[in-house]
C-alpha cells in the first residue's frame, strides 16, 4: 500500500522512555511503559502486540544489552558503558550525549537525535540498520532554530 514501510526491528520514543526491540519474531518492550502513547500508537500501526521484554537481557546500573535477529542492542544509562557497549554493539540508544567516539564506532541515537528527529524507525538490513526518524527537516516555522 502507498507510504507503508515494513514493520521495524527497533521503535524509539522521541519524549519517553519507550524503546520496543524485534527479540524474537515480536516486538518486545525493552524501555519504558506498554501503556504509553508511544507503544499503543506502533502497536496498532503495525498490528502487533507489543509485549514486555523485562528480564530478556542482562541489564546492570549501565545499562541493558539486547540480542535480537543477528543484530546487538545497547541501551545505555550511564556514561561509564561507552567504551564497552560502542565497541561491540550494532547500535547504541541513549538518552544521554553519545561521545564522538562512539558515533565513529557504531550506529548511535542519543538524547539530541531525539531531541532534533523525534520518534526512530529502525529497520536491520544485515550489515546496519536503515534509519527513519519523523523529523527529517529540523528547520520548520513553529521549530526554533537556536539550540537549546
Amino acid at each position: 500500500a502507498f507510504g507503508t514501510l515494513p514493520a521495524p526491528d527497533i521503535m524509539i520514543a522521541d519524549s519517553t522512555k519507550a524503546v520496543a526491540v524485534r527479540l524474537d519474531e515480536q516486538l518486545e518492550l525493552v524501555s519504558g511503559r506498554a501503556n504509553s502513547f508511544a507503544v499503543r500508537a506502533w502497536s496498532e500501526t503495525y498490528m502487533e502486540p507489543i509485549k514486555s521484554a523485562q528480564g530478556a537481557a542482562p541489564c546492570d546500573a549501565s545499562g541493558c544489552y539486547y540480542t535480537g535477529k543477528n543484530f546487538e542492542v545497547a541501551l545505555v544509562t550511564s556514561r561509564d558503558a561507552f567504551d564497552e557497549d560502542c565497541a561491540r554493539a550494532d547500535i547504541v540508544i541513549t538518552r544521554e550525549k553519545a561521545p564522538p567516539s562512539c558515533r565513529l564506532s557504531t550506529q548511535t541515537i542519543d538524547t539530541y537525535d531525539l531531541r532534533d528527529k523525534g520518534v526512530h524507525w529502525l529497520k536491520w538490513t544485515g550489515e546496519s540498520f536503515w534509519i527513519r526518524p519523523a523529523i527529517t527537516d529540523i528547520y520548520r516555522p513553529w521549530r526554533s532554530r537556536f539550540p537549546g
